[in-house]
């Protein structure tokens, strides 16, 4: 009787320290955020798409030509496009690039390029410039490891960060599948291998995306083990989304698409919000469980400020949804920008496409939003100790 009254103590002991260790985390997590919330960060506020500020941030595909036939994507149907070199160099330097501080570099596939270098030498001509990002499918290895090196160079130069990331939709049969090609998971893992394993050669962080869609949500928890067990770094998981740039609008690959699959990412993104403690992941999870009536949680750049330059050199307000504006061969690029008529279009998207996207969640959710995921973040921690 003693040994039991001793362990009940003890266990409510435990239990309240453990409590204590939860809600300690939770402050922790709450102060943290909401600090970089507010302290400036002006993201947090809801856009209206009126805003007149020159971009900090250019969304840039280099080319349609891509290698490869994913299921979620019909950009290779446009092959033959690319952007111009020379319409580049013309108009990086025009003031409206000059508040420019990150470029991400994506297609197709840029290293298709035989003037990627060239491209990127231009590029770090912008006088503001701080980083730039690569996407790639990672499938040509050897060119993309001898371009690589040569731009991580060009970038330290100019004391530029520069970020590499690859994709990864599944193991082994799965990613080929969606990728239209057998063999493109080995090629892809030897390149982030490679590169992972020489991070002072080729880039300052590299990372994997995996986009979630009606083709591997069956498997998912899969490829989950697989970086669990092999360690991969810097895994990020994305939802498969009707993209303009890419072409897929008539496509048919969402998890939204069925009751099921659609059931199944809702238990996949909340449980990566409860392991990672990422934010992200509980907007996509609510953005799955609200359905029409989603609003959406965290801000886009491009709601307001950044812009897209497409793989003909066409401007737009963002690569998801919005029309061309304009090209940047033409005079005065601000002019274009920030016309009433295209701002006006601009407040358009806003009001009626931005609810209904979930891409580009990785920026800091609204103060609002912050608070709901951390009472969810709470009260999944702590709601079994209620029934002790």
């Amino acid at each position: 009787m003693l040994n039991l009254i001793s362990y009940l103590k003890k266990r409510c002991r435990d239990s309240k320290l453990h409590i204590l260790v939860n809600y300690s985390k939770f402050l922790y997590l709450c102060v943290k955020d909401l600090l970089k919330a507010i302290l400036g960060r002006i993201e947090v506020r809801k856009q209206n798409g009126c805003k007149t500020s020159k971009p900090k941030i250019i969304q840039m595909p280099l080319t349609n030509n891509c290698n490869l036939r994913c299921k979620t994507c019909n950009v290779y149907n446009h092959k033959g496009s690319s952007l111009s070199l020379t319409d580049l160099q013309k108009a990086v330097k025009d003031d409206f690039f000059s508040e420019v501080v990150s470029v991400g570099i994506n297609g197709g596939e840029p290293f298709t390029s035989p003037q990627i270098n060239e491209y990127l030498n231009t590029v770090l001509l912008l006088p503001k410039l701080k980083s730039v990002s690569i996407i790639s499918n990672g499938i040509l290895t050897s060119i993309i490891l001898d371009k690589l090196e040569y731009i991580y160079k060009k970038c330290k130069e100019k004391n530029v960060t520069l970020l590499f990331t690859t994709s990864l939709d599944g193991c082994k049969n799965i990613h080929d599948k969606i990728r239209g090609l057998d063999g493109a998971f080995d090629k892809t893992i030897k390149t982030y291998h490679e590169i992972t394993s020489n991070k002072n050669k080729y880039c300052d962080k590299s990372g994997i995306i995996c986009t979630i869609s009606r083709y591997n949500i069956y498997d998912i928890k899969d490829f989950i083990a697989y970086v669990n067990l092999h360690k991969l770094e810097n895994v990020s998981y994305q939802l498969a989304v009707k993209h303009k740039r890419l072409h897929n609008e008539e496509m048919s690959f969402s998890v939204l698409d069925d009751k099921y699959t659609k059931m199944l990412a809702q238990e996949l993104f909340y449980e990566l919000f409860t392991t990672t403690k990422e934010n992200k992941y509980y907007f996509i999870f609510r953005y799955l469980n609200d359905g029409i009536n989603r609003s959406r949680m965290s801000p886009c750049n491009f709601a307001n400020r950044d812009v897209t330059i497409d793989g003909l050199g066409n401007l737009l307000y963002c690569a998801t949804s919005s029309k061309i504006i304009g090209h940047i061969t033409e005079n005065n690029l601000s002019e274009i920008f920030f016309a009433k008529e295209n701002i006006d279009y601009r407040k358009g998207l806003v009001d009626n496409e931005c609810d209904g996207c979930i891409h580009y969640t990785g920026n800091n959710g609204y103060l609002k939003s912050n608070m709901e995921a951390y009472r969810e973040l709470k009260d999944k921690s702590t709601w079994y100790y209620n029934y002790l």
